[in-house]
């Protein structure tokens, strides 16, 4: 606290004075502590100022002592000590601040130099230049956000990029005075219309990326109709797509029932319809050896019969018929020259027919025979206990010669071509 003493020396120019040559920092806190000495000083009544017969006296100034020297007279009462400095300009140095130094001159604070107060805030700029500890440029309420940046804006998810569906943009826009930035506007934004077109290939105008959907056709598209391919006899045609409707079907050549008699592809089904198979089972027309007899056919009578293929169910299929012709063998009969076992051997030449059934055969001859009365005798071929088997019945009717002739007129009983031999004469 700044008092005067009875000698008059001012301790506040000690004070001052031992704040002489300090750094910035405790010559502020010195020139601080020397201004309020002073500001102290000067509303302190000095000694017998109280109505004593002194106060003449101690209205004037104190004699200023030099901190070097001897006591000299106070100087007149000021706001500092002249060569006293203090910090002055902002309470720190935070961003873009910086501190000053005030000196003081003939008992007043001097200009306040080197200082860099507060600036107004500069949103599209990285320094602190409101000196808040953040840079000027940070995103909140003010500055909303960083100037010139864009981001999407108006968007379709599930939909943007599909057809013509895309998002917006919009940019930070920095006010005229920089004090503030917000988003602008938001431009090009496309949303999903209702439906595809149906007369625009490709239309994706719902962007649910399927062009053209819903459309049962393209306006002018022409398409394949009829067959599947042009296979056989069938040949694809063509149909014209208006008002969302494919039109007749034009110049196809569709698939016929199959037909087993022809050689064409009829049913489109990339083989001749004459092919056999598990439908048409034959060839139509040709015949077949049926109920053939292994060994005997070509012998006697026996031959193999025929079938000939047949087409059903409208020809489309195919079968063979009934089989006709067919001959095997019969039994033997052996009083037949034919080879009715088919054996390869006429039936009454086989070994097992002695004779031809009901043939007439000789027997019992004799040299003589067809002289006089001698003649051979005869045997009837007769069957056996089948057809298949023959054999020769007695010998019948044989006439042999005789010792002599009888003598009954032209009797020649023994054969010798001479009638009545040995008979007296007839009268």
């Amino acid at each position: 606290m700044l008092r005067t003493t009875r000698y008059g020396v001012w301790l506040g120019v000690v004070v001052a004075a031992c704040s002489i040559g300090k750094p910035p920092d405790e010559e502020g806190a010195a020139g601080q502590a020397g201004d309020t000495a002073m500001a102290t000083a000067s509303n302190q009544p000095s000694p017998g100022s109280s109505g004593s017969a002194g106060s003449g006296a101690g209205s004037s100034a104190a004699p200023r002592v030099d901190p070097g020297g001897p006591a000299q007279s106070p100087p007149e009462q000021g706001d500092c000590v002249d060569g006293a400095t203090r910090p002055c300009g902002p309470a720190s140095a935070v961003g873009a601040c910086r501190r000053g130094k005030s000196t003081c001159q003939q008992g007043a604070w001097g200009e306040c130099e080197g200082a860099i107060s507060p600036a107004a805030r500069d949103c599209s700029s990285a320094l602190d230049n409101d000196c808040d500890g953040l840079p000027d440029n940070n995103v909140d309420d003010t500055c909303r956000c960083v100037v010139d940046a864009r981001e999407p804006c108006g968007t379709h998810p599930g939909f943007d990029g599909h057809g013509p569906c895309v998002a917006g943009a919009r940019s930070c826009i920095l006010s005229a005075d920089k004090l503030s930035s917000d988003w602008g506007e938001c431009s090009g934004s496309v949303a999903p219309g209702p439906l595809d077109s149906c007369s625009v290939r490709g239309d994706d105008g719902d962007c649910d990326g399927l062009p053209n959907g819903g459309c049962v056709c393209v306006e002018g598209d022409v398409v394949d109709c009829g067959p599947p391919a042009n296979v056989g006899i069938c040949v694809l045609g063509t149909s014209t797509c208006h008002n969302n409707k494919l039109g007749a079907c034009v110049g196809a050549v569709t698939a016929q029932p199959r037909d087993c008699r022809s050689h064409l592809d009829n049913d489109c089904d990339g083989a001749p319809d004459d092919d056999v198979d598990a439908f048409c089972t034959c060839t139509v027309g040709e015949t077949t050896a049926c109920a053939e007899h292994p060994g005997l056919d070509g012998n006697g009578s026996c031959t193999a019969g025929t079938q000939t293929c047949v087409t059903a169910n409208n020809n489309s299929t195919s079968t063979l018929g009934p089989c006709t012709g067919s001959v095997g063998p019969a039994a033997r009969d052996c009083g037949s020259t034919e080879d009715n076992d088919c054996n390869g051997t006429p039936d009454a030449n086989d070994s097992t027919c002695a004779c031809t059934v009901g043939e007439l055969l000789s027997c019992n001859s004799h040299p003589s025979d067809g002289v006089g009365n001698c003649h051979a005798g005869t045997q009837v071929c007769i069957a056996g206990s089948s057809a298949g088997s023959s054999t020769l019945g007695p010998c019948e009717d044989e006439v042999g010669p005789k010792a002599a002739d009888a003598c009954t007129p032209g009797d020649d009983a023994n054969c010798n071509g001479i009638p009545n031999e040995g008979c007296p004469a007839t009268p």
